[in-house]
């Protein structure tokens, strides 16, 4: 829509942009406060000096701060100002993070955490997390070299039968090389699936030494074989 179509337009665009322009006498095809088309405001742009465009540019900035202070609000809780971001924010980020660890100790202390907790203990896959953190925690004690182990590799390897009496899972996990030995790590390697009887049986002994130790729970097959 040109500045002519834009003057004779009905309704609420009647009369828009039907103000002349102070330089070339057309309509300025703008609001309605607008003294200038827009081609001639570029010209007049390009015309003004160097000190009045710094001029204008110093009062654009002190608009935009004033337009700047007035959005910022401070903290509800410090009194700081917040920084702006999307949405209201009442809080800043520290006072956010101490309100939530308030409400995270209240909830704690509730008897509704505790049932909660009762009943996630109680499950399979929290005891089997407490095994993969209890062994973790033991080869911390030791100094002993770790890897990453994740809970669906301690998962697995739970899942198969023993290696010794070849009884079906879920099994054990017991490290090969005792963490007490030297050369031993806490790693994948070093991992193997054992039923509770061979597990206890076995100890801290290498698999050699368990299978001449003469100890109850060493399974037949082995010593027949001298596996």
């Amino acid at each position: 829509m040109n500045s002519q179509q834009l003057a004779e337009a009905p309704g609420p665009l009647a009369g828009l942009g039907a103000r002349p322009c102070l330089d070339c006498g057309q309509p300025t095809g703008r609001a309605a406060q607008a003294r200038r088309c827009l081609p001639c405001r570029k010209i007049s742009n390009r015309k003004r000096s160097p000190e009045a465009l710094a001029r204008q540019q110093a009062k654009q900035k002190v608009k935009r701060q004033a337009a700047l202070q007035a959005k910022i609000k401070l903290c509800h809780g410090c009194g700081e100002p917040v920084p702006l971001r999307r949405g209201p924010r009442k809080w800043c980020a520290d006072c956010r993070a101490k309100a939530a660890l308030a409400a995270q100790k209240r909830y704690q202390a509730t008897e509704l955490y505790r049932e909660a907790v009762k009943r996630y203990a109680a499950t399979e896959k929290a005891r089997a997390k407490y095994r993969r953190n209890q062994a973790t925690r033991r080869a911390l004690e030791l100094s002993v070299p770790r890897e990453p182990i994740s809970q669906e590799a301690w998962d697995e390897i739970e899942a198969q039968p023993c290696m010794a009496c070849l009884t079906s899972g879920p099994s054990t996990v017991e490290h090969v090389i005792p963490l007490t030995r030297e050369g031993t790590a806490h790693a994948l390697w070093n991992l193997a699936p054992l039923c509770l009887s061979c597990n206890t049986s076995k100890h801290t002994l290498l698999w050699d030494e368990w299978l001449v130790s003469g100890r109850p729970g060493v399974p037949a097959r082995l010593t027949a074989s001298g596996c």
